[in-house]
């Protein structure tokens, strides 16, 4: 009778180990829309990044925030509750805007002021017509994104 408890009590450590495994293992992402520009020089990116600021500061709308760095900064971040909305890279290479799935519904209007910054840039030739907006991850994905990684996808800026 041990025998047999005891091999139960080792196939159900064996299963929470596997489930442990897979909640930490299991790959998530936040799909985005890339948009590839060419790169642009250091102070125009400055220029950019203080059109980015004031966007903020006139209140893009309730809860979200912008990420900037320093005036050597080459990234920008708005995001809402933690969960990002829209980035922008420049690198030697290229710039790249990426806006997240969802990021319309959980910040409206973002879409409108964000399109006033990439305005001016240059898109790569290569780079295909402007795609559709990938759709936010649902199910299994959705909850481990929440509860593993913090990122909410149903919570709205507002809140």
């Amino acid at each position: 009778m041990a025998h047999h408890m005891k091999a139960i009590v080792i196939a159900f450590g064996l299963v929470v180990l596997a489930g442990a495994l897979t909640w930490v293992m299991y790959p998530t992402s936040l799909p985005a829309r890339q948009q590839v520009y060419r790169p642009v020089p250091a102070a125009e990116f400055r220029a950019i990044r203080s059109l980015a600021l004031g966007i903020a500061r006139s209140g893009v709308g309730a809860g979200v925030e912008l990420e900037a760095g320093d005036e050597a900064s080459h990234a920008l971040l708005f995001s809402c509750n933690g969960v990002p909305l829209v980035s922008l890279m420049n690198s030697e290479q290229a710039l790249v805007v990426m806006e997240f799935a969802g990021f319309d519904t959980r910040a409206p209007g973002l879409a409108a002021k964000v399109g006033v910054l990439s305005d001016a840039l240059v898109p790569m030739q290569s780079t295909p017509a402007r795609s559709g907006m990938p759709s936010e991850p649902t199910g299994f994905e959705s909850f481990v994104l929440k509860h593993r990684d913090g990122l909410d996808l149903a919570e709205r800026c507002e809140s």
